[in-house]
């Protein structure tokens, strides 16, 4: 497979969406949580993101567009939590807060009403049982739930959600909580897998449980009557159980009895092109999960602006190395939440030739890029240029020739190998607002390109001068030269 070139820092567009800690402090003491083991650099000295550090992060917020205030401490804990989002707000900043709930008040819902671009508020709530839910989390589940009916009361339904670790302890209970979230008016319901973030949690694991299945079976029927929306997002191991037990085993057995050197072994894993963290200190990390191990810290915004982190040399080595399974990073081969395999982004990868690409003027515009995946490109693949900022919105650049208001265009070689360049031939109409437009290669119905992104200008033509008009003004010209200074 060719290796993935590093691509240069101006075609490489902001993340999908950061997420921020602004607090490595927390009101409760949950058993899976590495605050509570002390297993992330920032709970190690508990406290409050540093003013200078929120500061660098406001320009880079505002050009990635979204911004989920969470981490691993409570954000209500910090003092300035709805100044943070009042901030953001001010800057076009998208924005989702995760929360424990417990200190949701009837106010603080009503702040959260003022925002014009809160997106979601997510509540973490991970058993309605009682008893469960303080052995699990140390706190109590009515002022959670309380919580919850405060937001729903003032927010759209479409705004809140609920999550949920699902554990061995807490499994079973969770079929009653669609009922239960009908009522408090909750739209979504999210079912998390237990993740090793913290150690010493086995017994809680879903791995192999008796009966799993027909449990999520159940819960989705559950959801359904209740008319609550119900997404799973279960770790690798746990979602390939469901779908074959035994064929699950082998290829977990085959995984660590082979050495990770060939490309079914790569990890199929996004996050460093879309989510990059930021813990309270202003450190970097491609992933929570690398987070959680203090591994892989890309940068310090103490030292680097966020731009230079996200575009720098140790981050594109990074996404680099964990395409292929030969050079994976070691904190990336022991994750077990993403799916292993081929590496899409091997496959399918692209270089912007700046020299050869025009996307600035009126007339006819190209985008030309190198293949540099390991994959012939064909019409099959419908590879083409869509609106990037926000992705798949409708262009005031719209020209009958495109494909539709937010794709311009395709390709036009039949087929294009790996090293070979692609030719993308537009028009745009050039529109009195925005001067410019942010563009990316998208494969339909797969995945974004994360590079190359680029900026199409328009250049509006000067009017031609009518005929009289320009003889008036060499005539006035002439004029100029007989009159005395």
């Amino acid at each position: 497979m060719p290796a993935v070139p590093e691509t240069p820092s101006s075609a490489l567009g902001p993340p999908l969406f950061l997420l921020i800690e602004i607090t490595s402090r927390c009101n409760l003491k949950c058993r899976m949580c590495p605050l509570t083991t002390g297993e992330t650099p920032s709970s190690r000295q508990p406290g409050h993101m540093p003013d200078d550090v929120w500061n660098a992060l406001i320009p880079f917020a505002q050009e990635t567009g979204r911004v989920n205030i969470g981490g691993y401490g409570e954000p209500l804990v910090n003092p300035r939590w709805f100044a943070c989002l009042q901030e953001l707000d001010a800057a076009g900043v998208w924005t989702t807060l995760t929360t424990n709930g417990t200190m949701v008040t009837r106010q603080v819902a009503e702040q959260l009403r003022t925002l014009k671009r809160l997106e979601t508020v997510n509540v973490s709530v991970d058993s309605p049982d009682p008893e469960i839910y303080r052995r699990i989390r140390g706190g109590a589940v009515e002022r959670t739930l309380e919580g919850v009916g405060h937001l729903t009361s003032v927010l759209r339904p479409s705004q809140v959600t609920v999550s949920s670790v699902m554990m061995r302890s807490t499994a079973d209970s969770l079929l009653a909580f669609p009922p239960l979230l009908a009522r408090l008016r909750v739209g979504r319901y999210i079912v998390q897998g237990l993740i090793d973030y913290a150690t010493g949690l086995d017994e809680e694991e879903l791995h192999w449980r008796h009966g799993l299945p027909a449990l999520l079976t159940r819960l989705t029927d559950a959801a359904r009557q209740a008319g609550v929306s119900i997404d799973f997002a279960l770790p690798e191991r746990v979602a390939a159980e469901l779908h074959d037990p035994r064929e699950a085993a082998e290829a977990v057995a085959a995984h660590l009895a082979a050495p990770a050197n060939v490309e079914e072994a790569a990890k199929q894993c996004f996050a460093p092109w879309d989510a990059p963290v930021v813990d309270k200190d202003g450190r970097v990390f491609p992933c929570c999960y690398a987070l959680t191990h203090a591994s892989a810290v890309m940068g310090h915004l103490r030292e680097s602006s966020p731009d230079e982190v996200w575009r720098g040399e140790m981050f594109q080595r990074f996404r680099r190395d964990i395409v292929s399974a030969r050079t994976t990073p070691a904190v990336c081969r022991a994750c077990a939440v993403v799916p292993t395999g081929p590496h899409f982004l091997g496959r399918y990868s692209a270089r912007m030739c700046g020299n050869r690409s025009v996307l600035s003027g009126s007339e006819e515009l190209r985008l030309v890029v190198e293949n540099t995946g390991s994959a012939t490109w064909t019409a099959g693949d419908r590879i083409n240029i869509g609106t990037a900022s926000p992705r798949d919105g409708a262009s005031a650049f719209y020209h009958p020739s495109w494909i539709g208001t937010n794709r311009i265009t395709s390709f036009v070689e039949p087929a294009v190998p790996p090293g070979a360049t692609a030719t993308f031939p537009f028009r745009i109409t050039p529109a009195a607002h925005p001067p410019s437009e942010m563009f990316q290669l998208v494969v339909e119905n797969q995945r974004w390109l994360p590079e190359p992104r680029f900026r199409v200008q328009a250049v509006r033509p000067q009017p031609a001068s009518p005929p009289l008009v320009r003889r008036l003004r060499r005539a006035v010209g002439r004029m100029r030269g007989w009159l005395p200074g």
